[in-house]
């Protein structure tokens, strides 16, 4: 199969009654040309448990009338990367709000069967479930360019009338305007709209496929908001589908272009490892500890692996800025290639991770345990022995302030255990814990409340402080090591960067005990 076609729809949907006639926009736009009436007919396919839609993935397979003998066309709509890329365009502050921003892949095809590259982007998401078809679509759709007064072509409006086939709401119809810019955000956008809610019209971001199935606009991450009056069994729940989901959202765009992944996808996803053994770890005491441990086994080795590309990404960013200054460009430019081989190797494993049996478990065991934790008393002071139902159905709060508490009393353990002069292992393993505080705080804050917000953010600064300290060691050691085998120009320059990185090290040396300062008292509240 070719390779797909790519595009960044941005658009913005409106509702409409049937009866309603859409207004004259010849009076804000400068011309507006009928197109070509169209008849398409469109089937959604997602797992039973509607994983795609979960994640604001829609796919579709579109028949248009009149194409004839084609087969159709496949679209894959995936969600604008919230870090953005150069290929994504940003809101002006005159721009209308609500678009909804996603990235269509397409290829051409056959309904009989979802294609490969399509299967294999989303294999982290569907794991062993399958796509089915659970609805179809007959649209009506009239078209209109709209065009400014340059003369330029600047969107499209479609006016569609939908006919539900199939599936409990058989025979609905509804309509749906859609007004897709060609590209960046148009000045005549926010006029156009406005006429058209003068004439009834409802802003919307609702897909036509969840209106044809009935479920509602609200995605996993609205749902697992957590509030001040949450169960333990729900915080426990809260953390691991937030969990999931932060991972699965990088799975599948690091599966779109997998010789090429974003290096910020690469660090989220990694990131969301960690913090996902860093819960489990926080609420260990209520959970059943042989699954604790399996699964905290198999992240570490899923960090571990997006480590080893993230390690790379980091270190060949601080060998450019080390470098801005000058220096010799052959031997630099060696160093270099010495990283991109790394990174390189450090990818291919990563596949063939992101494609393994162990990693498809991994997910299917967070996935299963965030809809039925798998709690356990273990009698542990401050948590009270009962059945997991008991347990489950305890106030957070109550039980939250230890577990922050027991976080904070591993930190200030590991900083005394350390000494006036801490060696750079310490220093790492205390970066670690500052981390292991943070995230048990941001866990615990919608149960306590503002108080666990302000220790998160004294342990991100000592962790940050801490961070770029272990950074400047580990490229530190590298170059050392890449100095031995290198060129004499090559070993030239990794001298020169190393007196660099000294100096950064010096520098967290110096500053870490500031970071720790606003943490060495207990908060009185994490008992």
């Amino acid at each position: 199969m070719a390779p797909p076609s790519t595009h960044l729809e941005r658009e913005y949907k409106l509702d409409l009654e049937l009866d309603r006639d859409l207004p004259d926009l010849r009076a804000v736009v400068a011309r507006s040309v009928r197109l070509p009436d169209a008849e398409l007919r469109t089937r959604y396919f997602d797992t039973a448990d509607l994983r795609l839609w979960d994640l604001g993935i829609t796919l579709r397979h579109r028949l248009e009338d009149g194409d004839g003998d084609a087969q159709g066309t496949w679209t894959l709509k995936l969600p604008r990367s919230p870090h953005g890329s150069g290929a994504q365009h940003r809101l002006s502050a005159a721009s209308p709000k609500s678009a909804l921003d996603r990235h269509e892949l397409s290829w051409p095809g056959s309904s009989e069967s979802v294609p490969a590259e399509i299967t294999a982007i989303v294999h982290g998401t569907v794991r062993r479930s399958t796509l089915n078809a659970l609805t179809e679509l007959l649209t009506t759709r009239r078209r209109f360019d709209l065009y400014d007064r340059s003369g330029a072509s600047w969107a499209e409006l479609d006016d569609d009338i939908v006919t539900v086939a199939g599936g409990h709401r058989d025979g609905d119809r509804f309509r749906q305007i859609e007004l897709e810019l060609a590209g960046a955000d148009h000045e005549l956008a926010g006029p156009v709209l406005r006429a058209l809610q003068r004439s009834g019209a409802r802003r919307t971001q609702t897909p036509k496929v969840a209106t044809a199935l009935g479920v509602a606009s609200a995605t996993a991450a609205d749902r697992s908001v957590l509030r001040g009056d949450a169960t333990l069994g729900e915080l426990v729940s809260s953390s691991l589908a937030s969990g999931l989901r932060r991972l699965l959202e990088h799975d599948y765009r690091l599966r779109v272009d997998p010789l090429h992944p974003d290096e910020e996808d690469i660090h989220q996803a990694r990131v969301a490892a960690r913090r996902l053994r860093s819960d489990l770890k926080t609420l260990r005491a209520v959970l059943d500890p042989v699954w604790v441990r399996h699964t905290r086994t198999e992240l570490r080795w899923l960090g571990e692996t997006l480590g080893r590309v993230r390690d790379a990404d980091v270190l060949g960013a601080r060998l450019q800025t080390a470098a801005a200054d000058g220096v010799d460009a052959g031997g630099y430019l060696e160093l270099q290639t010495e990283v991109a081989a790394g990174r390189a190797a450090a990818l291919q494993e990563l596949r063939a991770a992101l494609s393994s049996d162990r990693y498809v478990d991994l997910l299917g065991r967070l996935h299963a345990a965030a809809r039925r934790p798998p709690l356990y008393s273990s009698g542990s002071p401050g948590v009270p022995a009962g059945g997991s139902a008991a347990l489950g159905g305890l106030p957070a709060a109550k039980v939250a302030p230890r577990l922050v508490g027991v976080a904070w009393k591993d930190l200030r353990a590991k900083v005394r255990k350390a000494g006036e002069d801490p060696s750079d292992r310490q220093l790492h393993r205390i970066r670690i814990q500052a981390k292991q505080l943070r995230y048990a705080a941001e866990l615990t804050a919608p149960v306590i409340g503002t108080r666990a917000g302000r220790v998160a953010g004294r342990a991100e600064r000592l962790q940050a402080v801490l961070g770029a300290h272990h950074d400047a060691v580990g490229a530190g050691q590298w170059l050392s090591d890449t100095a031995a085998t290198a060129s004499p120009r090559a070993a030239f320059v990794a001298g020169q960067l190393f007196v660099t990185e000294q100096a950064h090290q010096q520098r967290g040396r110096r500053d870490w005990r500031q970071g720790w300062k606003p943490l060495d008292a207990r908060p009185g509240w994490a008992h």
